[in-house]
């Protein structure tokens, strides 16, 4: 399957069924782990895999380096009314995951018409590399979920990030003036 988006050396491309066992492998491994709870069976996972498709904005996609898979991401729980979305992410090698995640973030908002995005980091160290991924490309910590997530079976908190599509584009055109809103082109001139 060919690439939609490319960016340095990262390549986005629709996710597919294909993908199922990578989507298993990441959320059993790394930062956030179980936090999204997929399903351990490839057949489990094709049925998500028809229910992304069938979602308003949610668009997932499979991030590779060197034509390698190393992340996926989608979004979920569409709300037209405020026009949000909750991004879903998952990653291996987070050193990566910035420049993958603005691409993805980029083609959303210059797709559809959100306004803002937010996201869920387990509270605990195991996050903190999501979390330096997500502020690092304008996401606000906006809050915790008390005991909102149900993992290793232990309660735990949840940290909430929120990302605006202009604080977005304010911090693309510091991070990658490339992947702004405003019609930057590589060299960074309007």
């Amino acid at each position: 399957m060919s690439p939609m988006l490319t960016h340095q050396d990262i390549e986005l491309r629709q996710l597919a069924p294909q993908d199922g066992q990578l989507l298993i492998d990441l959320d059993k491994a790394g930062c956030n782990i179980g936090l999204i709870g997929l399903p351990e069976s490839l057949q489990e996972c094709h049925v998500i895999f028809q229910s992304l498709e069938s979602q308003m904005w949610s668009t997932p996609m499979t991030a590779l380096s060197a034509g390698t898979p190393f992340g996926a991401f989608w979004t979920a729980l569409p709300n037209v009314s405020n026009l949000n979305a909750l991004l879903v992410t998952l990653f291996e090698g987070l050193d990566r995951g910035g420049v993958a995640l603005a691409l993805y973030i980029r083609h959303l908002f210059w797709s559809f018409p959100l306004h803002r995005l937010y996201t869920h980091v387990g509270a605990l160290d195991r996050g903190s590399g999501y979390s330096a991924i997500y502020e690092g490309i304008g996401f606000k910590r906006e809050g915790i979920l008390k005991e909102h997530a149900l993992l290793a079976g232990r309660r735990q908190d949840i940290v909430v990030y929120g990302l605006l599509r202009e604080e977005f584009d304010r911090c693309m055109l510091a991070f990658d003036p490339a992947l702004s809103l405003a019609g930057v082109d590589a060299s960074g001139r309007r």
